[in-house]
């Protein structure tokens, strides 16, 4: 757990990055990891992460006239989250969530709001999942350029109710450059701390969680959730 100090016209950052949890408690402002079963943070979640401190210290370098670009653009648009939930974010909170995604697909930064378009959802998320193999085949119904996916993974769990959001975690980001892609997620999935396949899968399910972003603007849409079963 930190302390963090915010300045540059922020005295608030709440909400979850990468495993990473911003909140206020009676000490101050803080951010701390979520503990989880798995090993607590992958490379591609650190990497995240400094990213996200990194736009931290770009917001307060901000012209002002630039804050109040992105203060007038989250007065005037909503964003649906990951899991579908549509909320109002300041101006501060727009600024890191695009910038973030924009990051993901390696495209600069950007000081200015760079519009609203939303990317396509998938229409189809199938995943083929066997033995030797891991999967996800994807489809949109048309291409909304440039537009890429995330795909999350857990570990399996063996739980009458399955619950997977404390779990997942960030295995893919690949341009969507067809309408119709198979994701190879096998050797991704040792971000979850378990290669492929998982030793004993009996009863088991893994959870699946995959959305687009469009990578100039940073609007994401909500995740499609897959949980297949592990049988072989």
């Amino acid at each position: 757990m930190a302390r963090v100090t915010y300045g540059g016209g922020v005295d608030a950052f709440n909400g979850s990055i990468a495993g990473t949890t911003f909140q206020r408690n009676p000490a101050g402002n803080i951010a701390r990891t979520r503990s989880h079963r798995a090993k607590g943070t992958t490379d591609r979640q650190s990497i995240v992460q400094v990213d996200t401190y990194h736009l931290l210290q770009e917001w307060r370098q901000l012209a002002l006239g630039d804050q109040t670009d992105w203060n007038d653009f989250a007065a005037l648009n909503t964003r649906t989250d990951f899991w579908g939930q549509t909320k109002k974010l300041s101006g501060f909170n727009f600024y890191v969530t695009v910038n973030s995604h924009r990051l993901l697909a390696g495209v600069a930064i950007t000081d200015t709001p760079a519009g609203n378009t939303l990317p396509e959802p998938l229409d189809q998320a199938t995943p083929v999942v066997n033995v030797t193999t891991l999967q996800l085949d994807i489809e949109v119904l048309a291409l909304v350029q440039p537009t890429f996916v995330a795909v999350y993974l857990t570990q399996p769990i063996q739980r009458s109710s399955f619950s997977f959001r404390q779990w997942l975690r960030l295995a893919l980001v690949q341009e969507v450059d067809d309408t119709a892609l198979t994701l190879e997620l096998t050797a991704a999935y040792a971000v979850t701390g378990v290669s492929w396949p998982p030793s004993d899968p009996i009863q088991a399910r893994i959870g699946i969680a995959a959305y687009t972003f469009h990578s100039t603007t940073g609007f994401i849409t909500p995740a499609t959730l897959r949980t297949p079963s592990l049988t072989w």
